[in-house]
C-alpha cells in the first residue's frame, strides 16, 4: 500500500490536503525502493565472486615493514560465494513461493535435501577418550560438526607414558573432508544459481535500463 499526497480546491480558493491510498502494484516504478535494482545488485556480486578462482581459506603469517609478524587469514572463496546466493534466494524467496512458480520452490527443496546429505555425508563424528569396564577406548561423544581447514580432530589414541594412553591430536586431520564437502556443495549451489537467474529472467527483471 502506498500513500500519496494531493491537493483539492475546498471552494474558497484554498487548497485542503486530502491523503489517498493507492493500490498500486509492489515495486512501482513510482516506488523508492527497486526490487529489481537490489536483486540486480546482488546478482552482480555473484558473478564477481564466482568469476574467481575457488579455493579453500588459509592462515599466514606475514612480515609488515618494521619486522612483526602478523596473522592474516585468506576467506574461503567457495563460502562467499555460496553466501552470496543464499542472500539471493532469499531475496527472491516471495516470487519463489508466489503462485505459478511452484517448479522453483519445489526446486528450493530439492536443494536443501541434497545439501544436508552432502552434509551428512563428510560430517565428523566427534570422539573423546573414554574409560569403561574394557579399558581406555575412543568413543564418540555424539556431537557432529563439519569442521574448519587446520582444525585439531583427535585421530586415535597414543601412550603418552609407561601404561598410560593419551589422544593423539592431528591438525588438519579431516581437511580433505572439509574440502570435499565444499568442492561438492559448490556444485550444487552453481545449479541453484543457474535457476534463480532463470527466475529472474522470468519476472522481467532483465531490461535495457538496468544494464543486462
Amino acid at each position: 500500500m502506498v500513500e500519496e499526497e494531493t491537493w483539492e480546491e475546498d471552494g474558497t480558493g484554498d487548497k485542503e490536503f486530502v491523503e489517498e491510498v493507492s493500490e498500486a502494484a509492489e515495486y512501482s516504478s513510482k516506488s523508492d525502493f527497486s526490487k529489481a535494482q537490489v536483486v540486480c545488485t546482488q546478482m552482480e556480486r555473484c558473478c564477481s565472486i564466482r568469476s574467481e578462482e575457488m579455493r579453500s581459506g588459509f592462515s599466514t603469517h606475514v612480515v609488515d615493514k618494521i619486522g612483526n609478524i602478523k596473522l592474516v587469514h585468506v576467506p574461503d572463496s567457495r563460502k562467499k560465494f555460496m553466501g552470496a546466493v543464499d542472500t539471493m534466494m532469499n531475496l527472491l524467496m516471495p516470487e519463489i513461493r508466489r503462485k505459478g512458480h511452484e517448479k522453483y520452490s519445489s526446486m528450493i527443496g530439492d536443494f536443501r535435501e541434497a545439501k544436508e546429505d552432502i552434509k551428512n555425508k563428510y560430517l565428523y563424528k566427534e570422539r573423546r577418550m573414554m574409560t569403561n569396564e574394557s579399558g581406555t577406548i575412543l568413543g564418540f561423544t555424539g556431537r557432529e560438526y563439519m569442521p574448519e581447514i587446520g582444525d585439531i580432530i583427535v585421530s586415535g589414541l597414543k601412550p603418552i607414558s609407561k601404561g598410560v594412553m593419551g589422544e593423539s591430536r592431528i591438525e588438519g586431520a579431516w581437511d580433505s573432508k572439509v574440502n570435499a564437502y565444499y568442492n561438492e556443495l559448490l556444485e550444487n549451489y552453481d545449479i541453484l544459481f543457474a535457476e534463480l537467474n532463470c527466475l529472474i529472467d522470468e519476472l522481467n527483471y532483465f531490461k535495457q535500463s538496468m544494464g543486462f
